[in-house]
């Protein structure tokens, strides 16, 4: 073995002057793609900084909508509690007139009856006897 191996490889044969030349183009195609993986990174990291502001103005939005719309619910809830009472009484009263208006409806039947009941007779009392 030689002492030298980097003086032996001055007067390389073709094959490893084209093998050299290839390992020197991978290393510089190599610190191509890592100058673009770092700017992908960088990339990258900008929108996950985006993505993050992002979603913490989507939280305080929702933070917001909840709040307005517990709000509503309480003011709803009040508004029938209020209401409750005046609700019950209407409906109280319409179920009396309910039963009063079958009543009505029962004596117009009735007198609808009568009614045919007296025309017959009258008929019968208005026709010519004959004897």
């Amino acid at each position: 073995m030689e002492e030298e191996p980097t003086k032996r490889l001055s007067g390389a044969n073709p094959f490893e002057q084209r093998v050299l030349r290839e390992l020197g183009a991978l290393r510089s195609d190599i610190a191509a793609l890592e100058t673009r993986v770092a700017a992908l990174e960088t990339r990258v990291a900008a929108f996950e900084t985006r993505v993050a502001a992002f979603e913490t103005r989507v939280a305080a939005r929702l933070d917001t909508m909840d709040k307005r719309l517990i709000a509503l619910e309480e003011t709803v809830d009040t508004r029938l509690r209020e209401t409750r009472p005046i609700w019950e009484a209407v409906q109280l009263q319409l179920k009396r007139l309910d039963m009063k208006f079958d009543k009505v409806i029962q004596d117009l039947y009735e007198t609808r009856t009568d009614v045919g009941l007296l025309d017959k007779r009258v008929t019968v009392l208005e026709q010519p006897r004959t004897a």
